[in-house]
């Protein structure tokens, strides 16, 4: 059997999931899954709220507003927020009850849809421990393994491995 697959234009989608005009419309879209961490689910009810800023002309001067668009996420775990500008970066944070928040910036590609999922993790699942460098209290418990190689593919002893963002080593 063969089958041929397409996927819509972006204007297109935007038209089918936000409104009849969003085809010619420069606003974009942004779809996508909100689902547990752990088990994969989906997360119904969760929140996904969007914002960012805008330069704005009030009482004869520039201003820059933060706007946010605040969508629910629907009962199969979908969630579409319609009517973002497709020329600025977005920050996006999902939050729902019983599990942590997740936030992450997006930039709309050109023709403005894009898909973003996202797992949460349920906030029961936390194990809290004590960096005994800095004394500061560390959330979560996620490890992580593997091998160093070099380009050759032979292993790399004494490799040290770091994660920048956490300041771990």
């Amino acid at each position: 059997t063969s089958a041929d697959l397409a996927i819509p234009a972006p204007r297109t989608v935007r038209a089918l999931r936000c409104r009849p005009n969003a085809a010619a419309s420069a606003d974009g879209m942004l779809a996508g899954f909100v689902r547990d961490a752990d088990i994969e689910t989906t997360v119904p009810g969760a929140r996904v709220e969007l914002s960012w800023r805008e330069i704005v002309v009030g009482h004869g001067r520039l201003q820059v507003a933060r706007r946010v668009a605040v969508t629910d996420v629907g009962w199969n775990g979908n969630y579409v927020a319609c009517g973002l500008p497709s020329d600025a970066r977005i920050a996006v944070r999902v939050s729902a009850s019983g599990h942590l928040a997740a936030s992450v910036d997006v930039e709309l590609p050109e023709g403005g849809a894009a898909r973003q999922d996202f797992f949460i993790a349920d906030s029961t699942s936390l194990v809290g421990t004590t960096d005994s460098a800095t004394g500061r209290r560390l959330l979560g418990n996620a490890r992580m393994s593997g091998r160093v190689r070099r380009r050759d593919g032979s292993l790399f002893a004494g490799a040290r491995v770091g994660i920048v963002a956490l300041n771990r080593e």
